[in-house]
């Protein structure tokens, strides 16, 4: 196993602590915890993206999280690993997401235009 397939730090913490976790079966604690863990990283794109870019439609945001989670995605097959489409679409589910707490925390994002 090479140094960047290894799980460090709070990760690690996080990870030992869903497998052994009661509440979860290991069958699926890899799964959702990538699954989460994508939630985490890319809901603050859509939210800080429709904060900054108001005049930005929010399904251009949604395309823009959609671009970085297929180049993510590519980039990481370079070492061997595989495409995992479910990836990209809980990165893109989660910036619309981010968009939709942006609305409704900061108001009509996207409706002031110039």
């Amino acid at each position: 196993m090479s140094d960047a397939s290894k799980a460090t730090g709070i990760v690690f913490v996080i990870a030992r602590w869903i497998a052994i976790s009661p509440a979860t079966f290991p069958p699926t604690t890899s799964t959702v915890f990538e699954l989460l863990v994508n939630i985490v990283l890319f809901v603050p794109l859509g939210l800080l993206t429709s904060v900054g870019w108001r005049c930005v439609r929010p399904w251009s945001m949604v395309l823009l999280g959609l671009a970085i989670s297929v180049t993510i995605a590519l980039v990481q097959m370079l070492p061997s690993r595989l495409l995992m489409i479910s990836d990209v679409i809980a990165n893109a589910l989660a910036t619309a997401l981010g968009c939709l707490i942006a609305r409704g925390s900061f108001g009509a994002i996207g409706g002031a235009r110039r």
